[in-house]
């Protein structure tokens, strides 16, 4: 893993510490006569009221992104809570389970057209925090004027956790595998190229959500990229999804150009770009000509851990597929995987990509089969 960002920790430590102080002061001086069975009850009360309401957060943050992505012209995709997602499936709503780790929820949206070199974007991404704010000024409202001091403390809570969630998804920082919606802005504002790479993104999962596959979307909506802007997060999330529009085309040359351009910058690009990336260009290579250069990368402790994060997705699985075949010789564990991509099918919200990646398997089937035809 990256070293941890010392930004971020001072950050969180600041305004955690600042409203620990305010929560501690308050509980003192409206708790100060209970005794010792009271203050355990208060004190429950605290650590329930704290978790549930950090998941009562997440759910704000994302109904932001909505909210505001609606009112900038955004149509809606889906909307994932933890591992429970809500997505749009011609003009119907279906509930599905997916979950990337790093993250608490995530808002898709299809974008309004790209005219001019922009779109809006700074209201939808900061959307989630501008909620998080509002409801946290509401219940301090709340806590001000209510006479219960058990309904004061839980209303002060959800002030808190609400300005903690809105100032570390606000401000631009690199947040474990991922960077956050503010340092999404910060990107997009300084590089065109980056609100590109948003557009194509948000574009694809719009088509995936309609069960399109990636080889049949309008390749208009796959755009090149400078060589150089590689190291931006956006554009390199974009790079990815070119390397997987050209791999389920089976354009293989395609997929390597880009394998090239982004290995110059490897040690550069955020842990889960690089981690798809290596995955993705492991893959190609074995298809390719059965051996891969990335057998070192894939071995690293980082991306290891890694993939026992990511474990649950279908590329992961792929993957595992392919290592366990080409690395381990071992077809009863490649099996195992194959059979776990396929059980994932009754709750995936993207069926397609399933397809894709058991067509990969296919392929690197026949790859590993004409290695031990030569033996």
């Amino acid at each position: 893993m990256q070293k941890k960002n010392i930004k971020l920790y001072l950050i969180q430590f600041a305004i955690g510490g600042i409203l620990g102080l305010v929560l501690g002061i308050f509980m003192i001086f409206s708790f100060e006569e209970l005794n010792f069975g009271e203050s355990l009850f208060v004190f429950f009360t605290f650590i329930i009221s704290l978790i549930m309401i950090a998941y009562f957060h997440t759910i704000v943050h994302e109904c932001g992104h909505m909210l505001f992505g609606l009112l900038t012209g955004y149509k809606f995709v889906s909307i994932r809570f933890g591992s429970l997602i809500l997505i749009k499936k011609n003009d119907k709503l279906y509930l599905k389970k997916y979950k990337l780790a790093g993250t608490g929820g995530q808002c898709f949206m299809s974008p309004p057209n790209f005219i001019g070199g922009s779109i809006p974007f700074q209201l939808y991404h900061y959307g989630g925090s501008i909620l998080n704010i509002i409801v946290a000024f509401i219940s301090l409202g709340f806590a001000l004027t209510s006479t219960v001091p058990l309904i004061k403390m839980v209303f002060m809570v959800m002030c808190a956790v609400g300005i903690l969630y809105g100032a570390i998804n606000g401000f631009p920082l690199k947040m474990g595998i991922l960077i956050n919606d503010g340092y999404n802005v910060k990107l997009m504002k300084n590089n065109l190229y980056s609100r590109i790479a948003v557009y194509q993104q948000l574009k694809v999962m719009e088509y995936l959500s309609h069960d399109i596959s990636l080889k049949d979307m309008p390749k208009d909506i796959f755009f090149s990229y400078q060589e150089d802007q590689a190291t931006d997060a956006l554009i390199a999330g974009a790079l990815i999804q070119n390397m997987e529009y050209y791999l389920d085309l089976k354009d293989y040359k395609s997929v390597s150009l880009i394998s090239i351009h982004l290995n110059q910058y490897k040690d550069d690009l955020i842990p889960l770009i690089r981690y798809q990336f290596i995955n993705l260009a492991y893959i190609t290579d074995l298809i390719i000509s059965r051996e891969s250069i990335y057998k070192n990368d894939i071995q690293n402790q980082d991306h290891k851990q890694l993939t026992k994060v990511l474990k649950s997705l279908p590329t992961t699985l792929t993957f595992l597929y392919a290592q366990s075949l080409f690395e381990n010789n071992d077809i009863d564990e490649a099996n195992h995987y194959k059979n776990e991509l396929q059980q994932l099918n009754k709750n995936y919200p993207y069926p397609v990509e399933i397809e894709s990646q058991l067509k990969l398997i296919n392929q690197l089937d026949q790859s590993y089969h004409m290695i031990k035809e030569r033996c």
